[in-house]
């Protein structure tokens, strides 16, 4: 949940919002690491720090892109610095049909390694922090053209990453290693997890994906000036319709849900404790009590949902 007085930050940049929106088809971590980094360089000056700040940002951002976008295909990474880091790029750019030669592909290259993203996120020794000078500025706008530029052709191709969830969905004896791939190599965000979720209907995989944490994180709700939305999370749809079926099972796994005080989550974990017997749901009742004293539990169908389940 977001400060009391927060304002969140407004792009004037065309190209930085267009960045950011297709971000969040890779996962809303990358989208705000990005969203982070531009309110920073907006007043570089602001921090002493800026630079190793934001240098990173953009690892974490760069890092997400490529654990989403990669191909699966061996990795054929060649020896020295950065060379599997490079032929992760050299995979993804060729998955996405873009050309070697483009000047966007030289630029993403050039950023693994010691000379590229890692020395800007690492201090120097104890000397002072790096400025923000044209140097930077320069990686700074290079660092844009690359996401926008791959951004594109990723959207152009979302659809193709579904045929990775419907793989996984067709898996009879889940494993660990499968929840890491949805983990990994999914799209982290709503519409792909929404699309995973509620077509999921095997209690199976509830082992695997609570070992991988899926299970850990509930959608924050959003806030934006003084409106409030609740935002869904299809975990919690899924463990509601696995109730009846793995009752004590779901009752660990909610058990270690954090609190959240999103109403649509908190709901949907009311219908999972309403479809499990008495001997296992007696366990959630201390929970129970922390989900009907919320700041907003008094809105839409969770009173009627804590009625059913006491």
């Amino acid at each position: 949940m977001e400060p009391t007085g927060h304002q969140p930050f407004r792009f004037q940049d065309q190209r930085q919002e267009r960045v950011y929106r297709r971000l969040r088809l890779i996962g809303d971590g990358p989208a705000s690491f990005f969203r982070d980094a531009c309110q920073m360089m907006d007043s570089p000056m602001s921090l002493q720090s800026t630079t190793h700040i934001v240098g990173h940002l953009l690892r974490e951002v760069e890092s997400g892109l490529r654990a989403v976008l990669k191909p699966q295909v061996p990795d054929e990474g060649g020896a020295g610095e950065g060379g599997g880091h490079r032929q992760e790029i050299r995979n993804i750019l060729d998955n996405l049909s873009i050309p070697a030669d483009y000047v966007v592909s030289r630029l993403w290259l050039r950023l693994p390694g010691e000379e590229g993203l890692d020395r800007r996120a690492h201090r120097d020794a104890l000397f002072a922090p790096r400025p923000v000078d044209q140097d930077f500025l320069l990686l700074w706008n290079s660092f844009q053209t690359i996401l926008d530029f791959v951004l594109e052709r990723f959207e152009q191709t979302y659809l193709d990453y579904h045929e990775i969830l419907d793989q996984l969905l067709d898996i009879q004896h889940p494993t660990r290693a499968d929840a890491q791939r949805l983990r990994n190599q999914a799209p982290n965000n709503l519409v792909a997890y929404g699309y995973f979720f509620d077509k999921l209907t095997s209690v199976r995989w509830l082992g695997p994906l609570a070992d991988e944490g899926f299970f850990r994180r509930p959608t924050a709700l959003e806030r934006e000036g003084d409106a409030i939305r609740f935002v869904p999370w299809p975990p919690a749809r899924y463990l509601a319709r696995m109730a009846p079926d793995a009752p004590e099972t779901v009752a660990d796994i909610i058990l270690g849900i954090p609190y959240t005080d999103n109403i649509s989550v908190l709901t949907d974990l009311a219908d999972a404790a309403c479809a499990i017997p008495a001997e296992h749901s007696v366990r959630l009742m201390d929970l129970a009590k922390q989900w009907a004293s919320g700041p907003y539990a008094a809105l839409m169908l969770l009173p009627e949902r804590m009625g059913r389940l006491i």
